[in-house]
C-alpha cells in the first residue's frame, strides 16, 4: 500500500491544474499553470489536447530558436501570444474546443520535465449546435430502426416461405405413403 501511495505522489509531482471558462465565440489565452524553476532553461514547451484516446499535439515551441511548429492533425489555428510557449491562444472558441489541454515543459538533462493541465469550459453557445447534434442522433436512430424493421420483415418472409415449403413437402410425402 505504501508503494502505491508513493507511486501516486511521483505521478502528481511536477504537475498543475487550472480551469478557464469562456463564452462561445471568445478569443482566449490558456496559460500553462506550471511554475518554472528560476535557473532552468527549458528546451521546449508543447501543448496538447487531452482526450479519452490520449494526447493530440497542437504545437511545440522551441525555446532556443524562438519558433513554433504545429503538429499534424490539428485542424485549427493556434497562436503563442507571449512568445515563450507558456501560453496558447485560441480564437472564436466553440463547444468543440471545450476540454482539457496539457502543456509540457521539456527540461534539459539533469532537471525534471513538468506538465500542467488547463480545463476549458465553453458556455453560451447557440442551441443551433445542440439542435444539430440532436438531429444527427435522431437520424442515426431512425436509420437503425429502419434497418431492424427491414431485417425482421425479411426474416418473417423467409420463415413463412420455409414453413409453406415444409407443409407442401410433408403433404407430398403423406400422399405418397397413402398410395402404397
Amino acid at each position: 500500500m505504501t508503494a502505491f501511495l508513493f507511486f501516486l505522489c511521483l505521478l502528481s509531482f511536477g504537475s498543475a491544474k487550472a480551469d478557464i471558462t469562456a463564452e462561445c465565440g471568445d478569443d482566449i489565452t490558456l496559460r500553462c499553470p506550471v511554475t518554472t524553476e528560476r535557473h532552468v532553461k527549458y528546451r521546449a514547451v508543447s501543448w496538447y489536447k487531452v482526450s479519452d484516446d490520449g494526447l493530440s499535439g497542437i504545437f511545440r515551441w522551441d525555446q532556443q530558436r524562438g519558433s513554433m511548429r504545429l503538429f499534424r492533425g490539428f485542424n485549427r489555428s493556434a497562436g503563442c501570444p507571449t512568445g515563450d510557449g507558456l501560453s496558447m491562444e485560441l480564437q472564436n472558441v466553440t463547444t468543440d474546443d471545450q476540454g482539457a489541454y496539457r502543456c509540457s515543459l521539456w527540461a534539459p538533462v539533469g532537471h525534471r520535465n513538468k506538465n500542467g493541465d488547463v480545463k476549458l469550459i465553453v458556455t453560451g453557445c447557440s442551441h443551433a449546435e445542440d439542435s444539430l447534434a440532436k438531429v444527427e442522433i435522431m437520424l442515426y436512430a431512425a436509420g437503425a430502426l429502419a434497418l431492424c424493421v427491414t431485417t425482421l420483415s425479411l426474416l418473417y418472409i423467409l420463415d413463412i416461405w420455409h414453413l409453406k415449403r415444409q407443409v407442401f413437402t410433408w403433404r407430398t410425402y403423406e400422399d405418397v405413403s397413402l398410395i402404397k
